[in-house]
């Protein structure tokens, strides 16, 4: 059954004064709010910068936003595509919030790393073609747990 999903897809960098204690409580709450949410998605880290690709019900999705530009546990939010889609299944159905570290996010990182140092805050439909399939593995793996 098709449904309507809003998907977000934002970078932004980890405050310096992060502990890894920190930054675990941060992915665990995150994955218990995204749950209650019936949020899907994906984090990548490289060490400084997060990629997240979030999918949901609009409401939702703009709650979770909300929470993240409130908090003062990322800055430099950009915000590099969202939109309204409608889909026969989810791209993370299985995954509340699944979390790749630095050492597995490089290719994601290499897709958009233009984005980290420019002003640009829109994907073009290249860079959204490119992020697909840089995150295809995680996709594929997200859909056999």
């Amino acid at each position: 059954m098709s449904e309507t999903i809003y998907t977000y897809v934002h970078m932004s960098e980890l405050a310096n004064d992060i502990s890894p204690k920190d930054f675990s409580q941060i992915i665990s709450h995150s994955r218990a709010n995204h749950l209650l949410k019936k949020i899907s998605g994906i984090l990548f880290y490289d060490g400084a910068h997060f990629f997240q690709y979030l999918e949901g019900h609009y409401d939702n999705i703009l709650e979770v936003i909300s929470e993240i530009e409130a908090s003062n546990q990322q800055h430099n939010i950009k915000t590099l595509y969202k939109s309204k889609v409608i889909l026969d299944h989810r791209r993370f159905n299985s995954w509340k919030l699944g979390y790749v570290d630095s050492a597995n996010s490089a290719s994601i990182f290499e897709t958009f790393k233009h984005f980290i140092n420019e002003k640009s805050e829109n994907l073009l439909k290249d860079d959204l073609l490119k992020i697909e399939q840089a995150m295809t593995p995680m996709i594929r793996y997200s859909d056999i747990l």
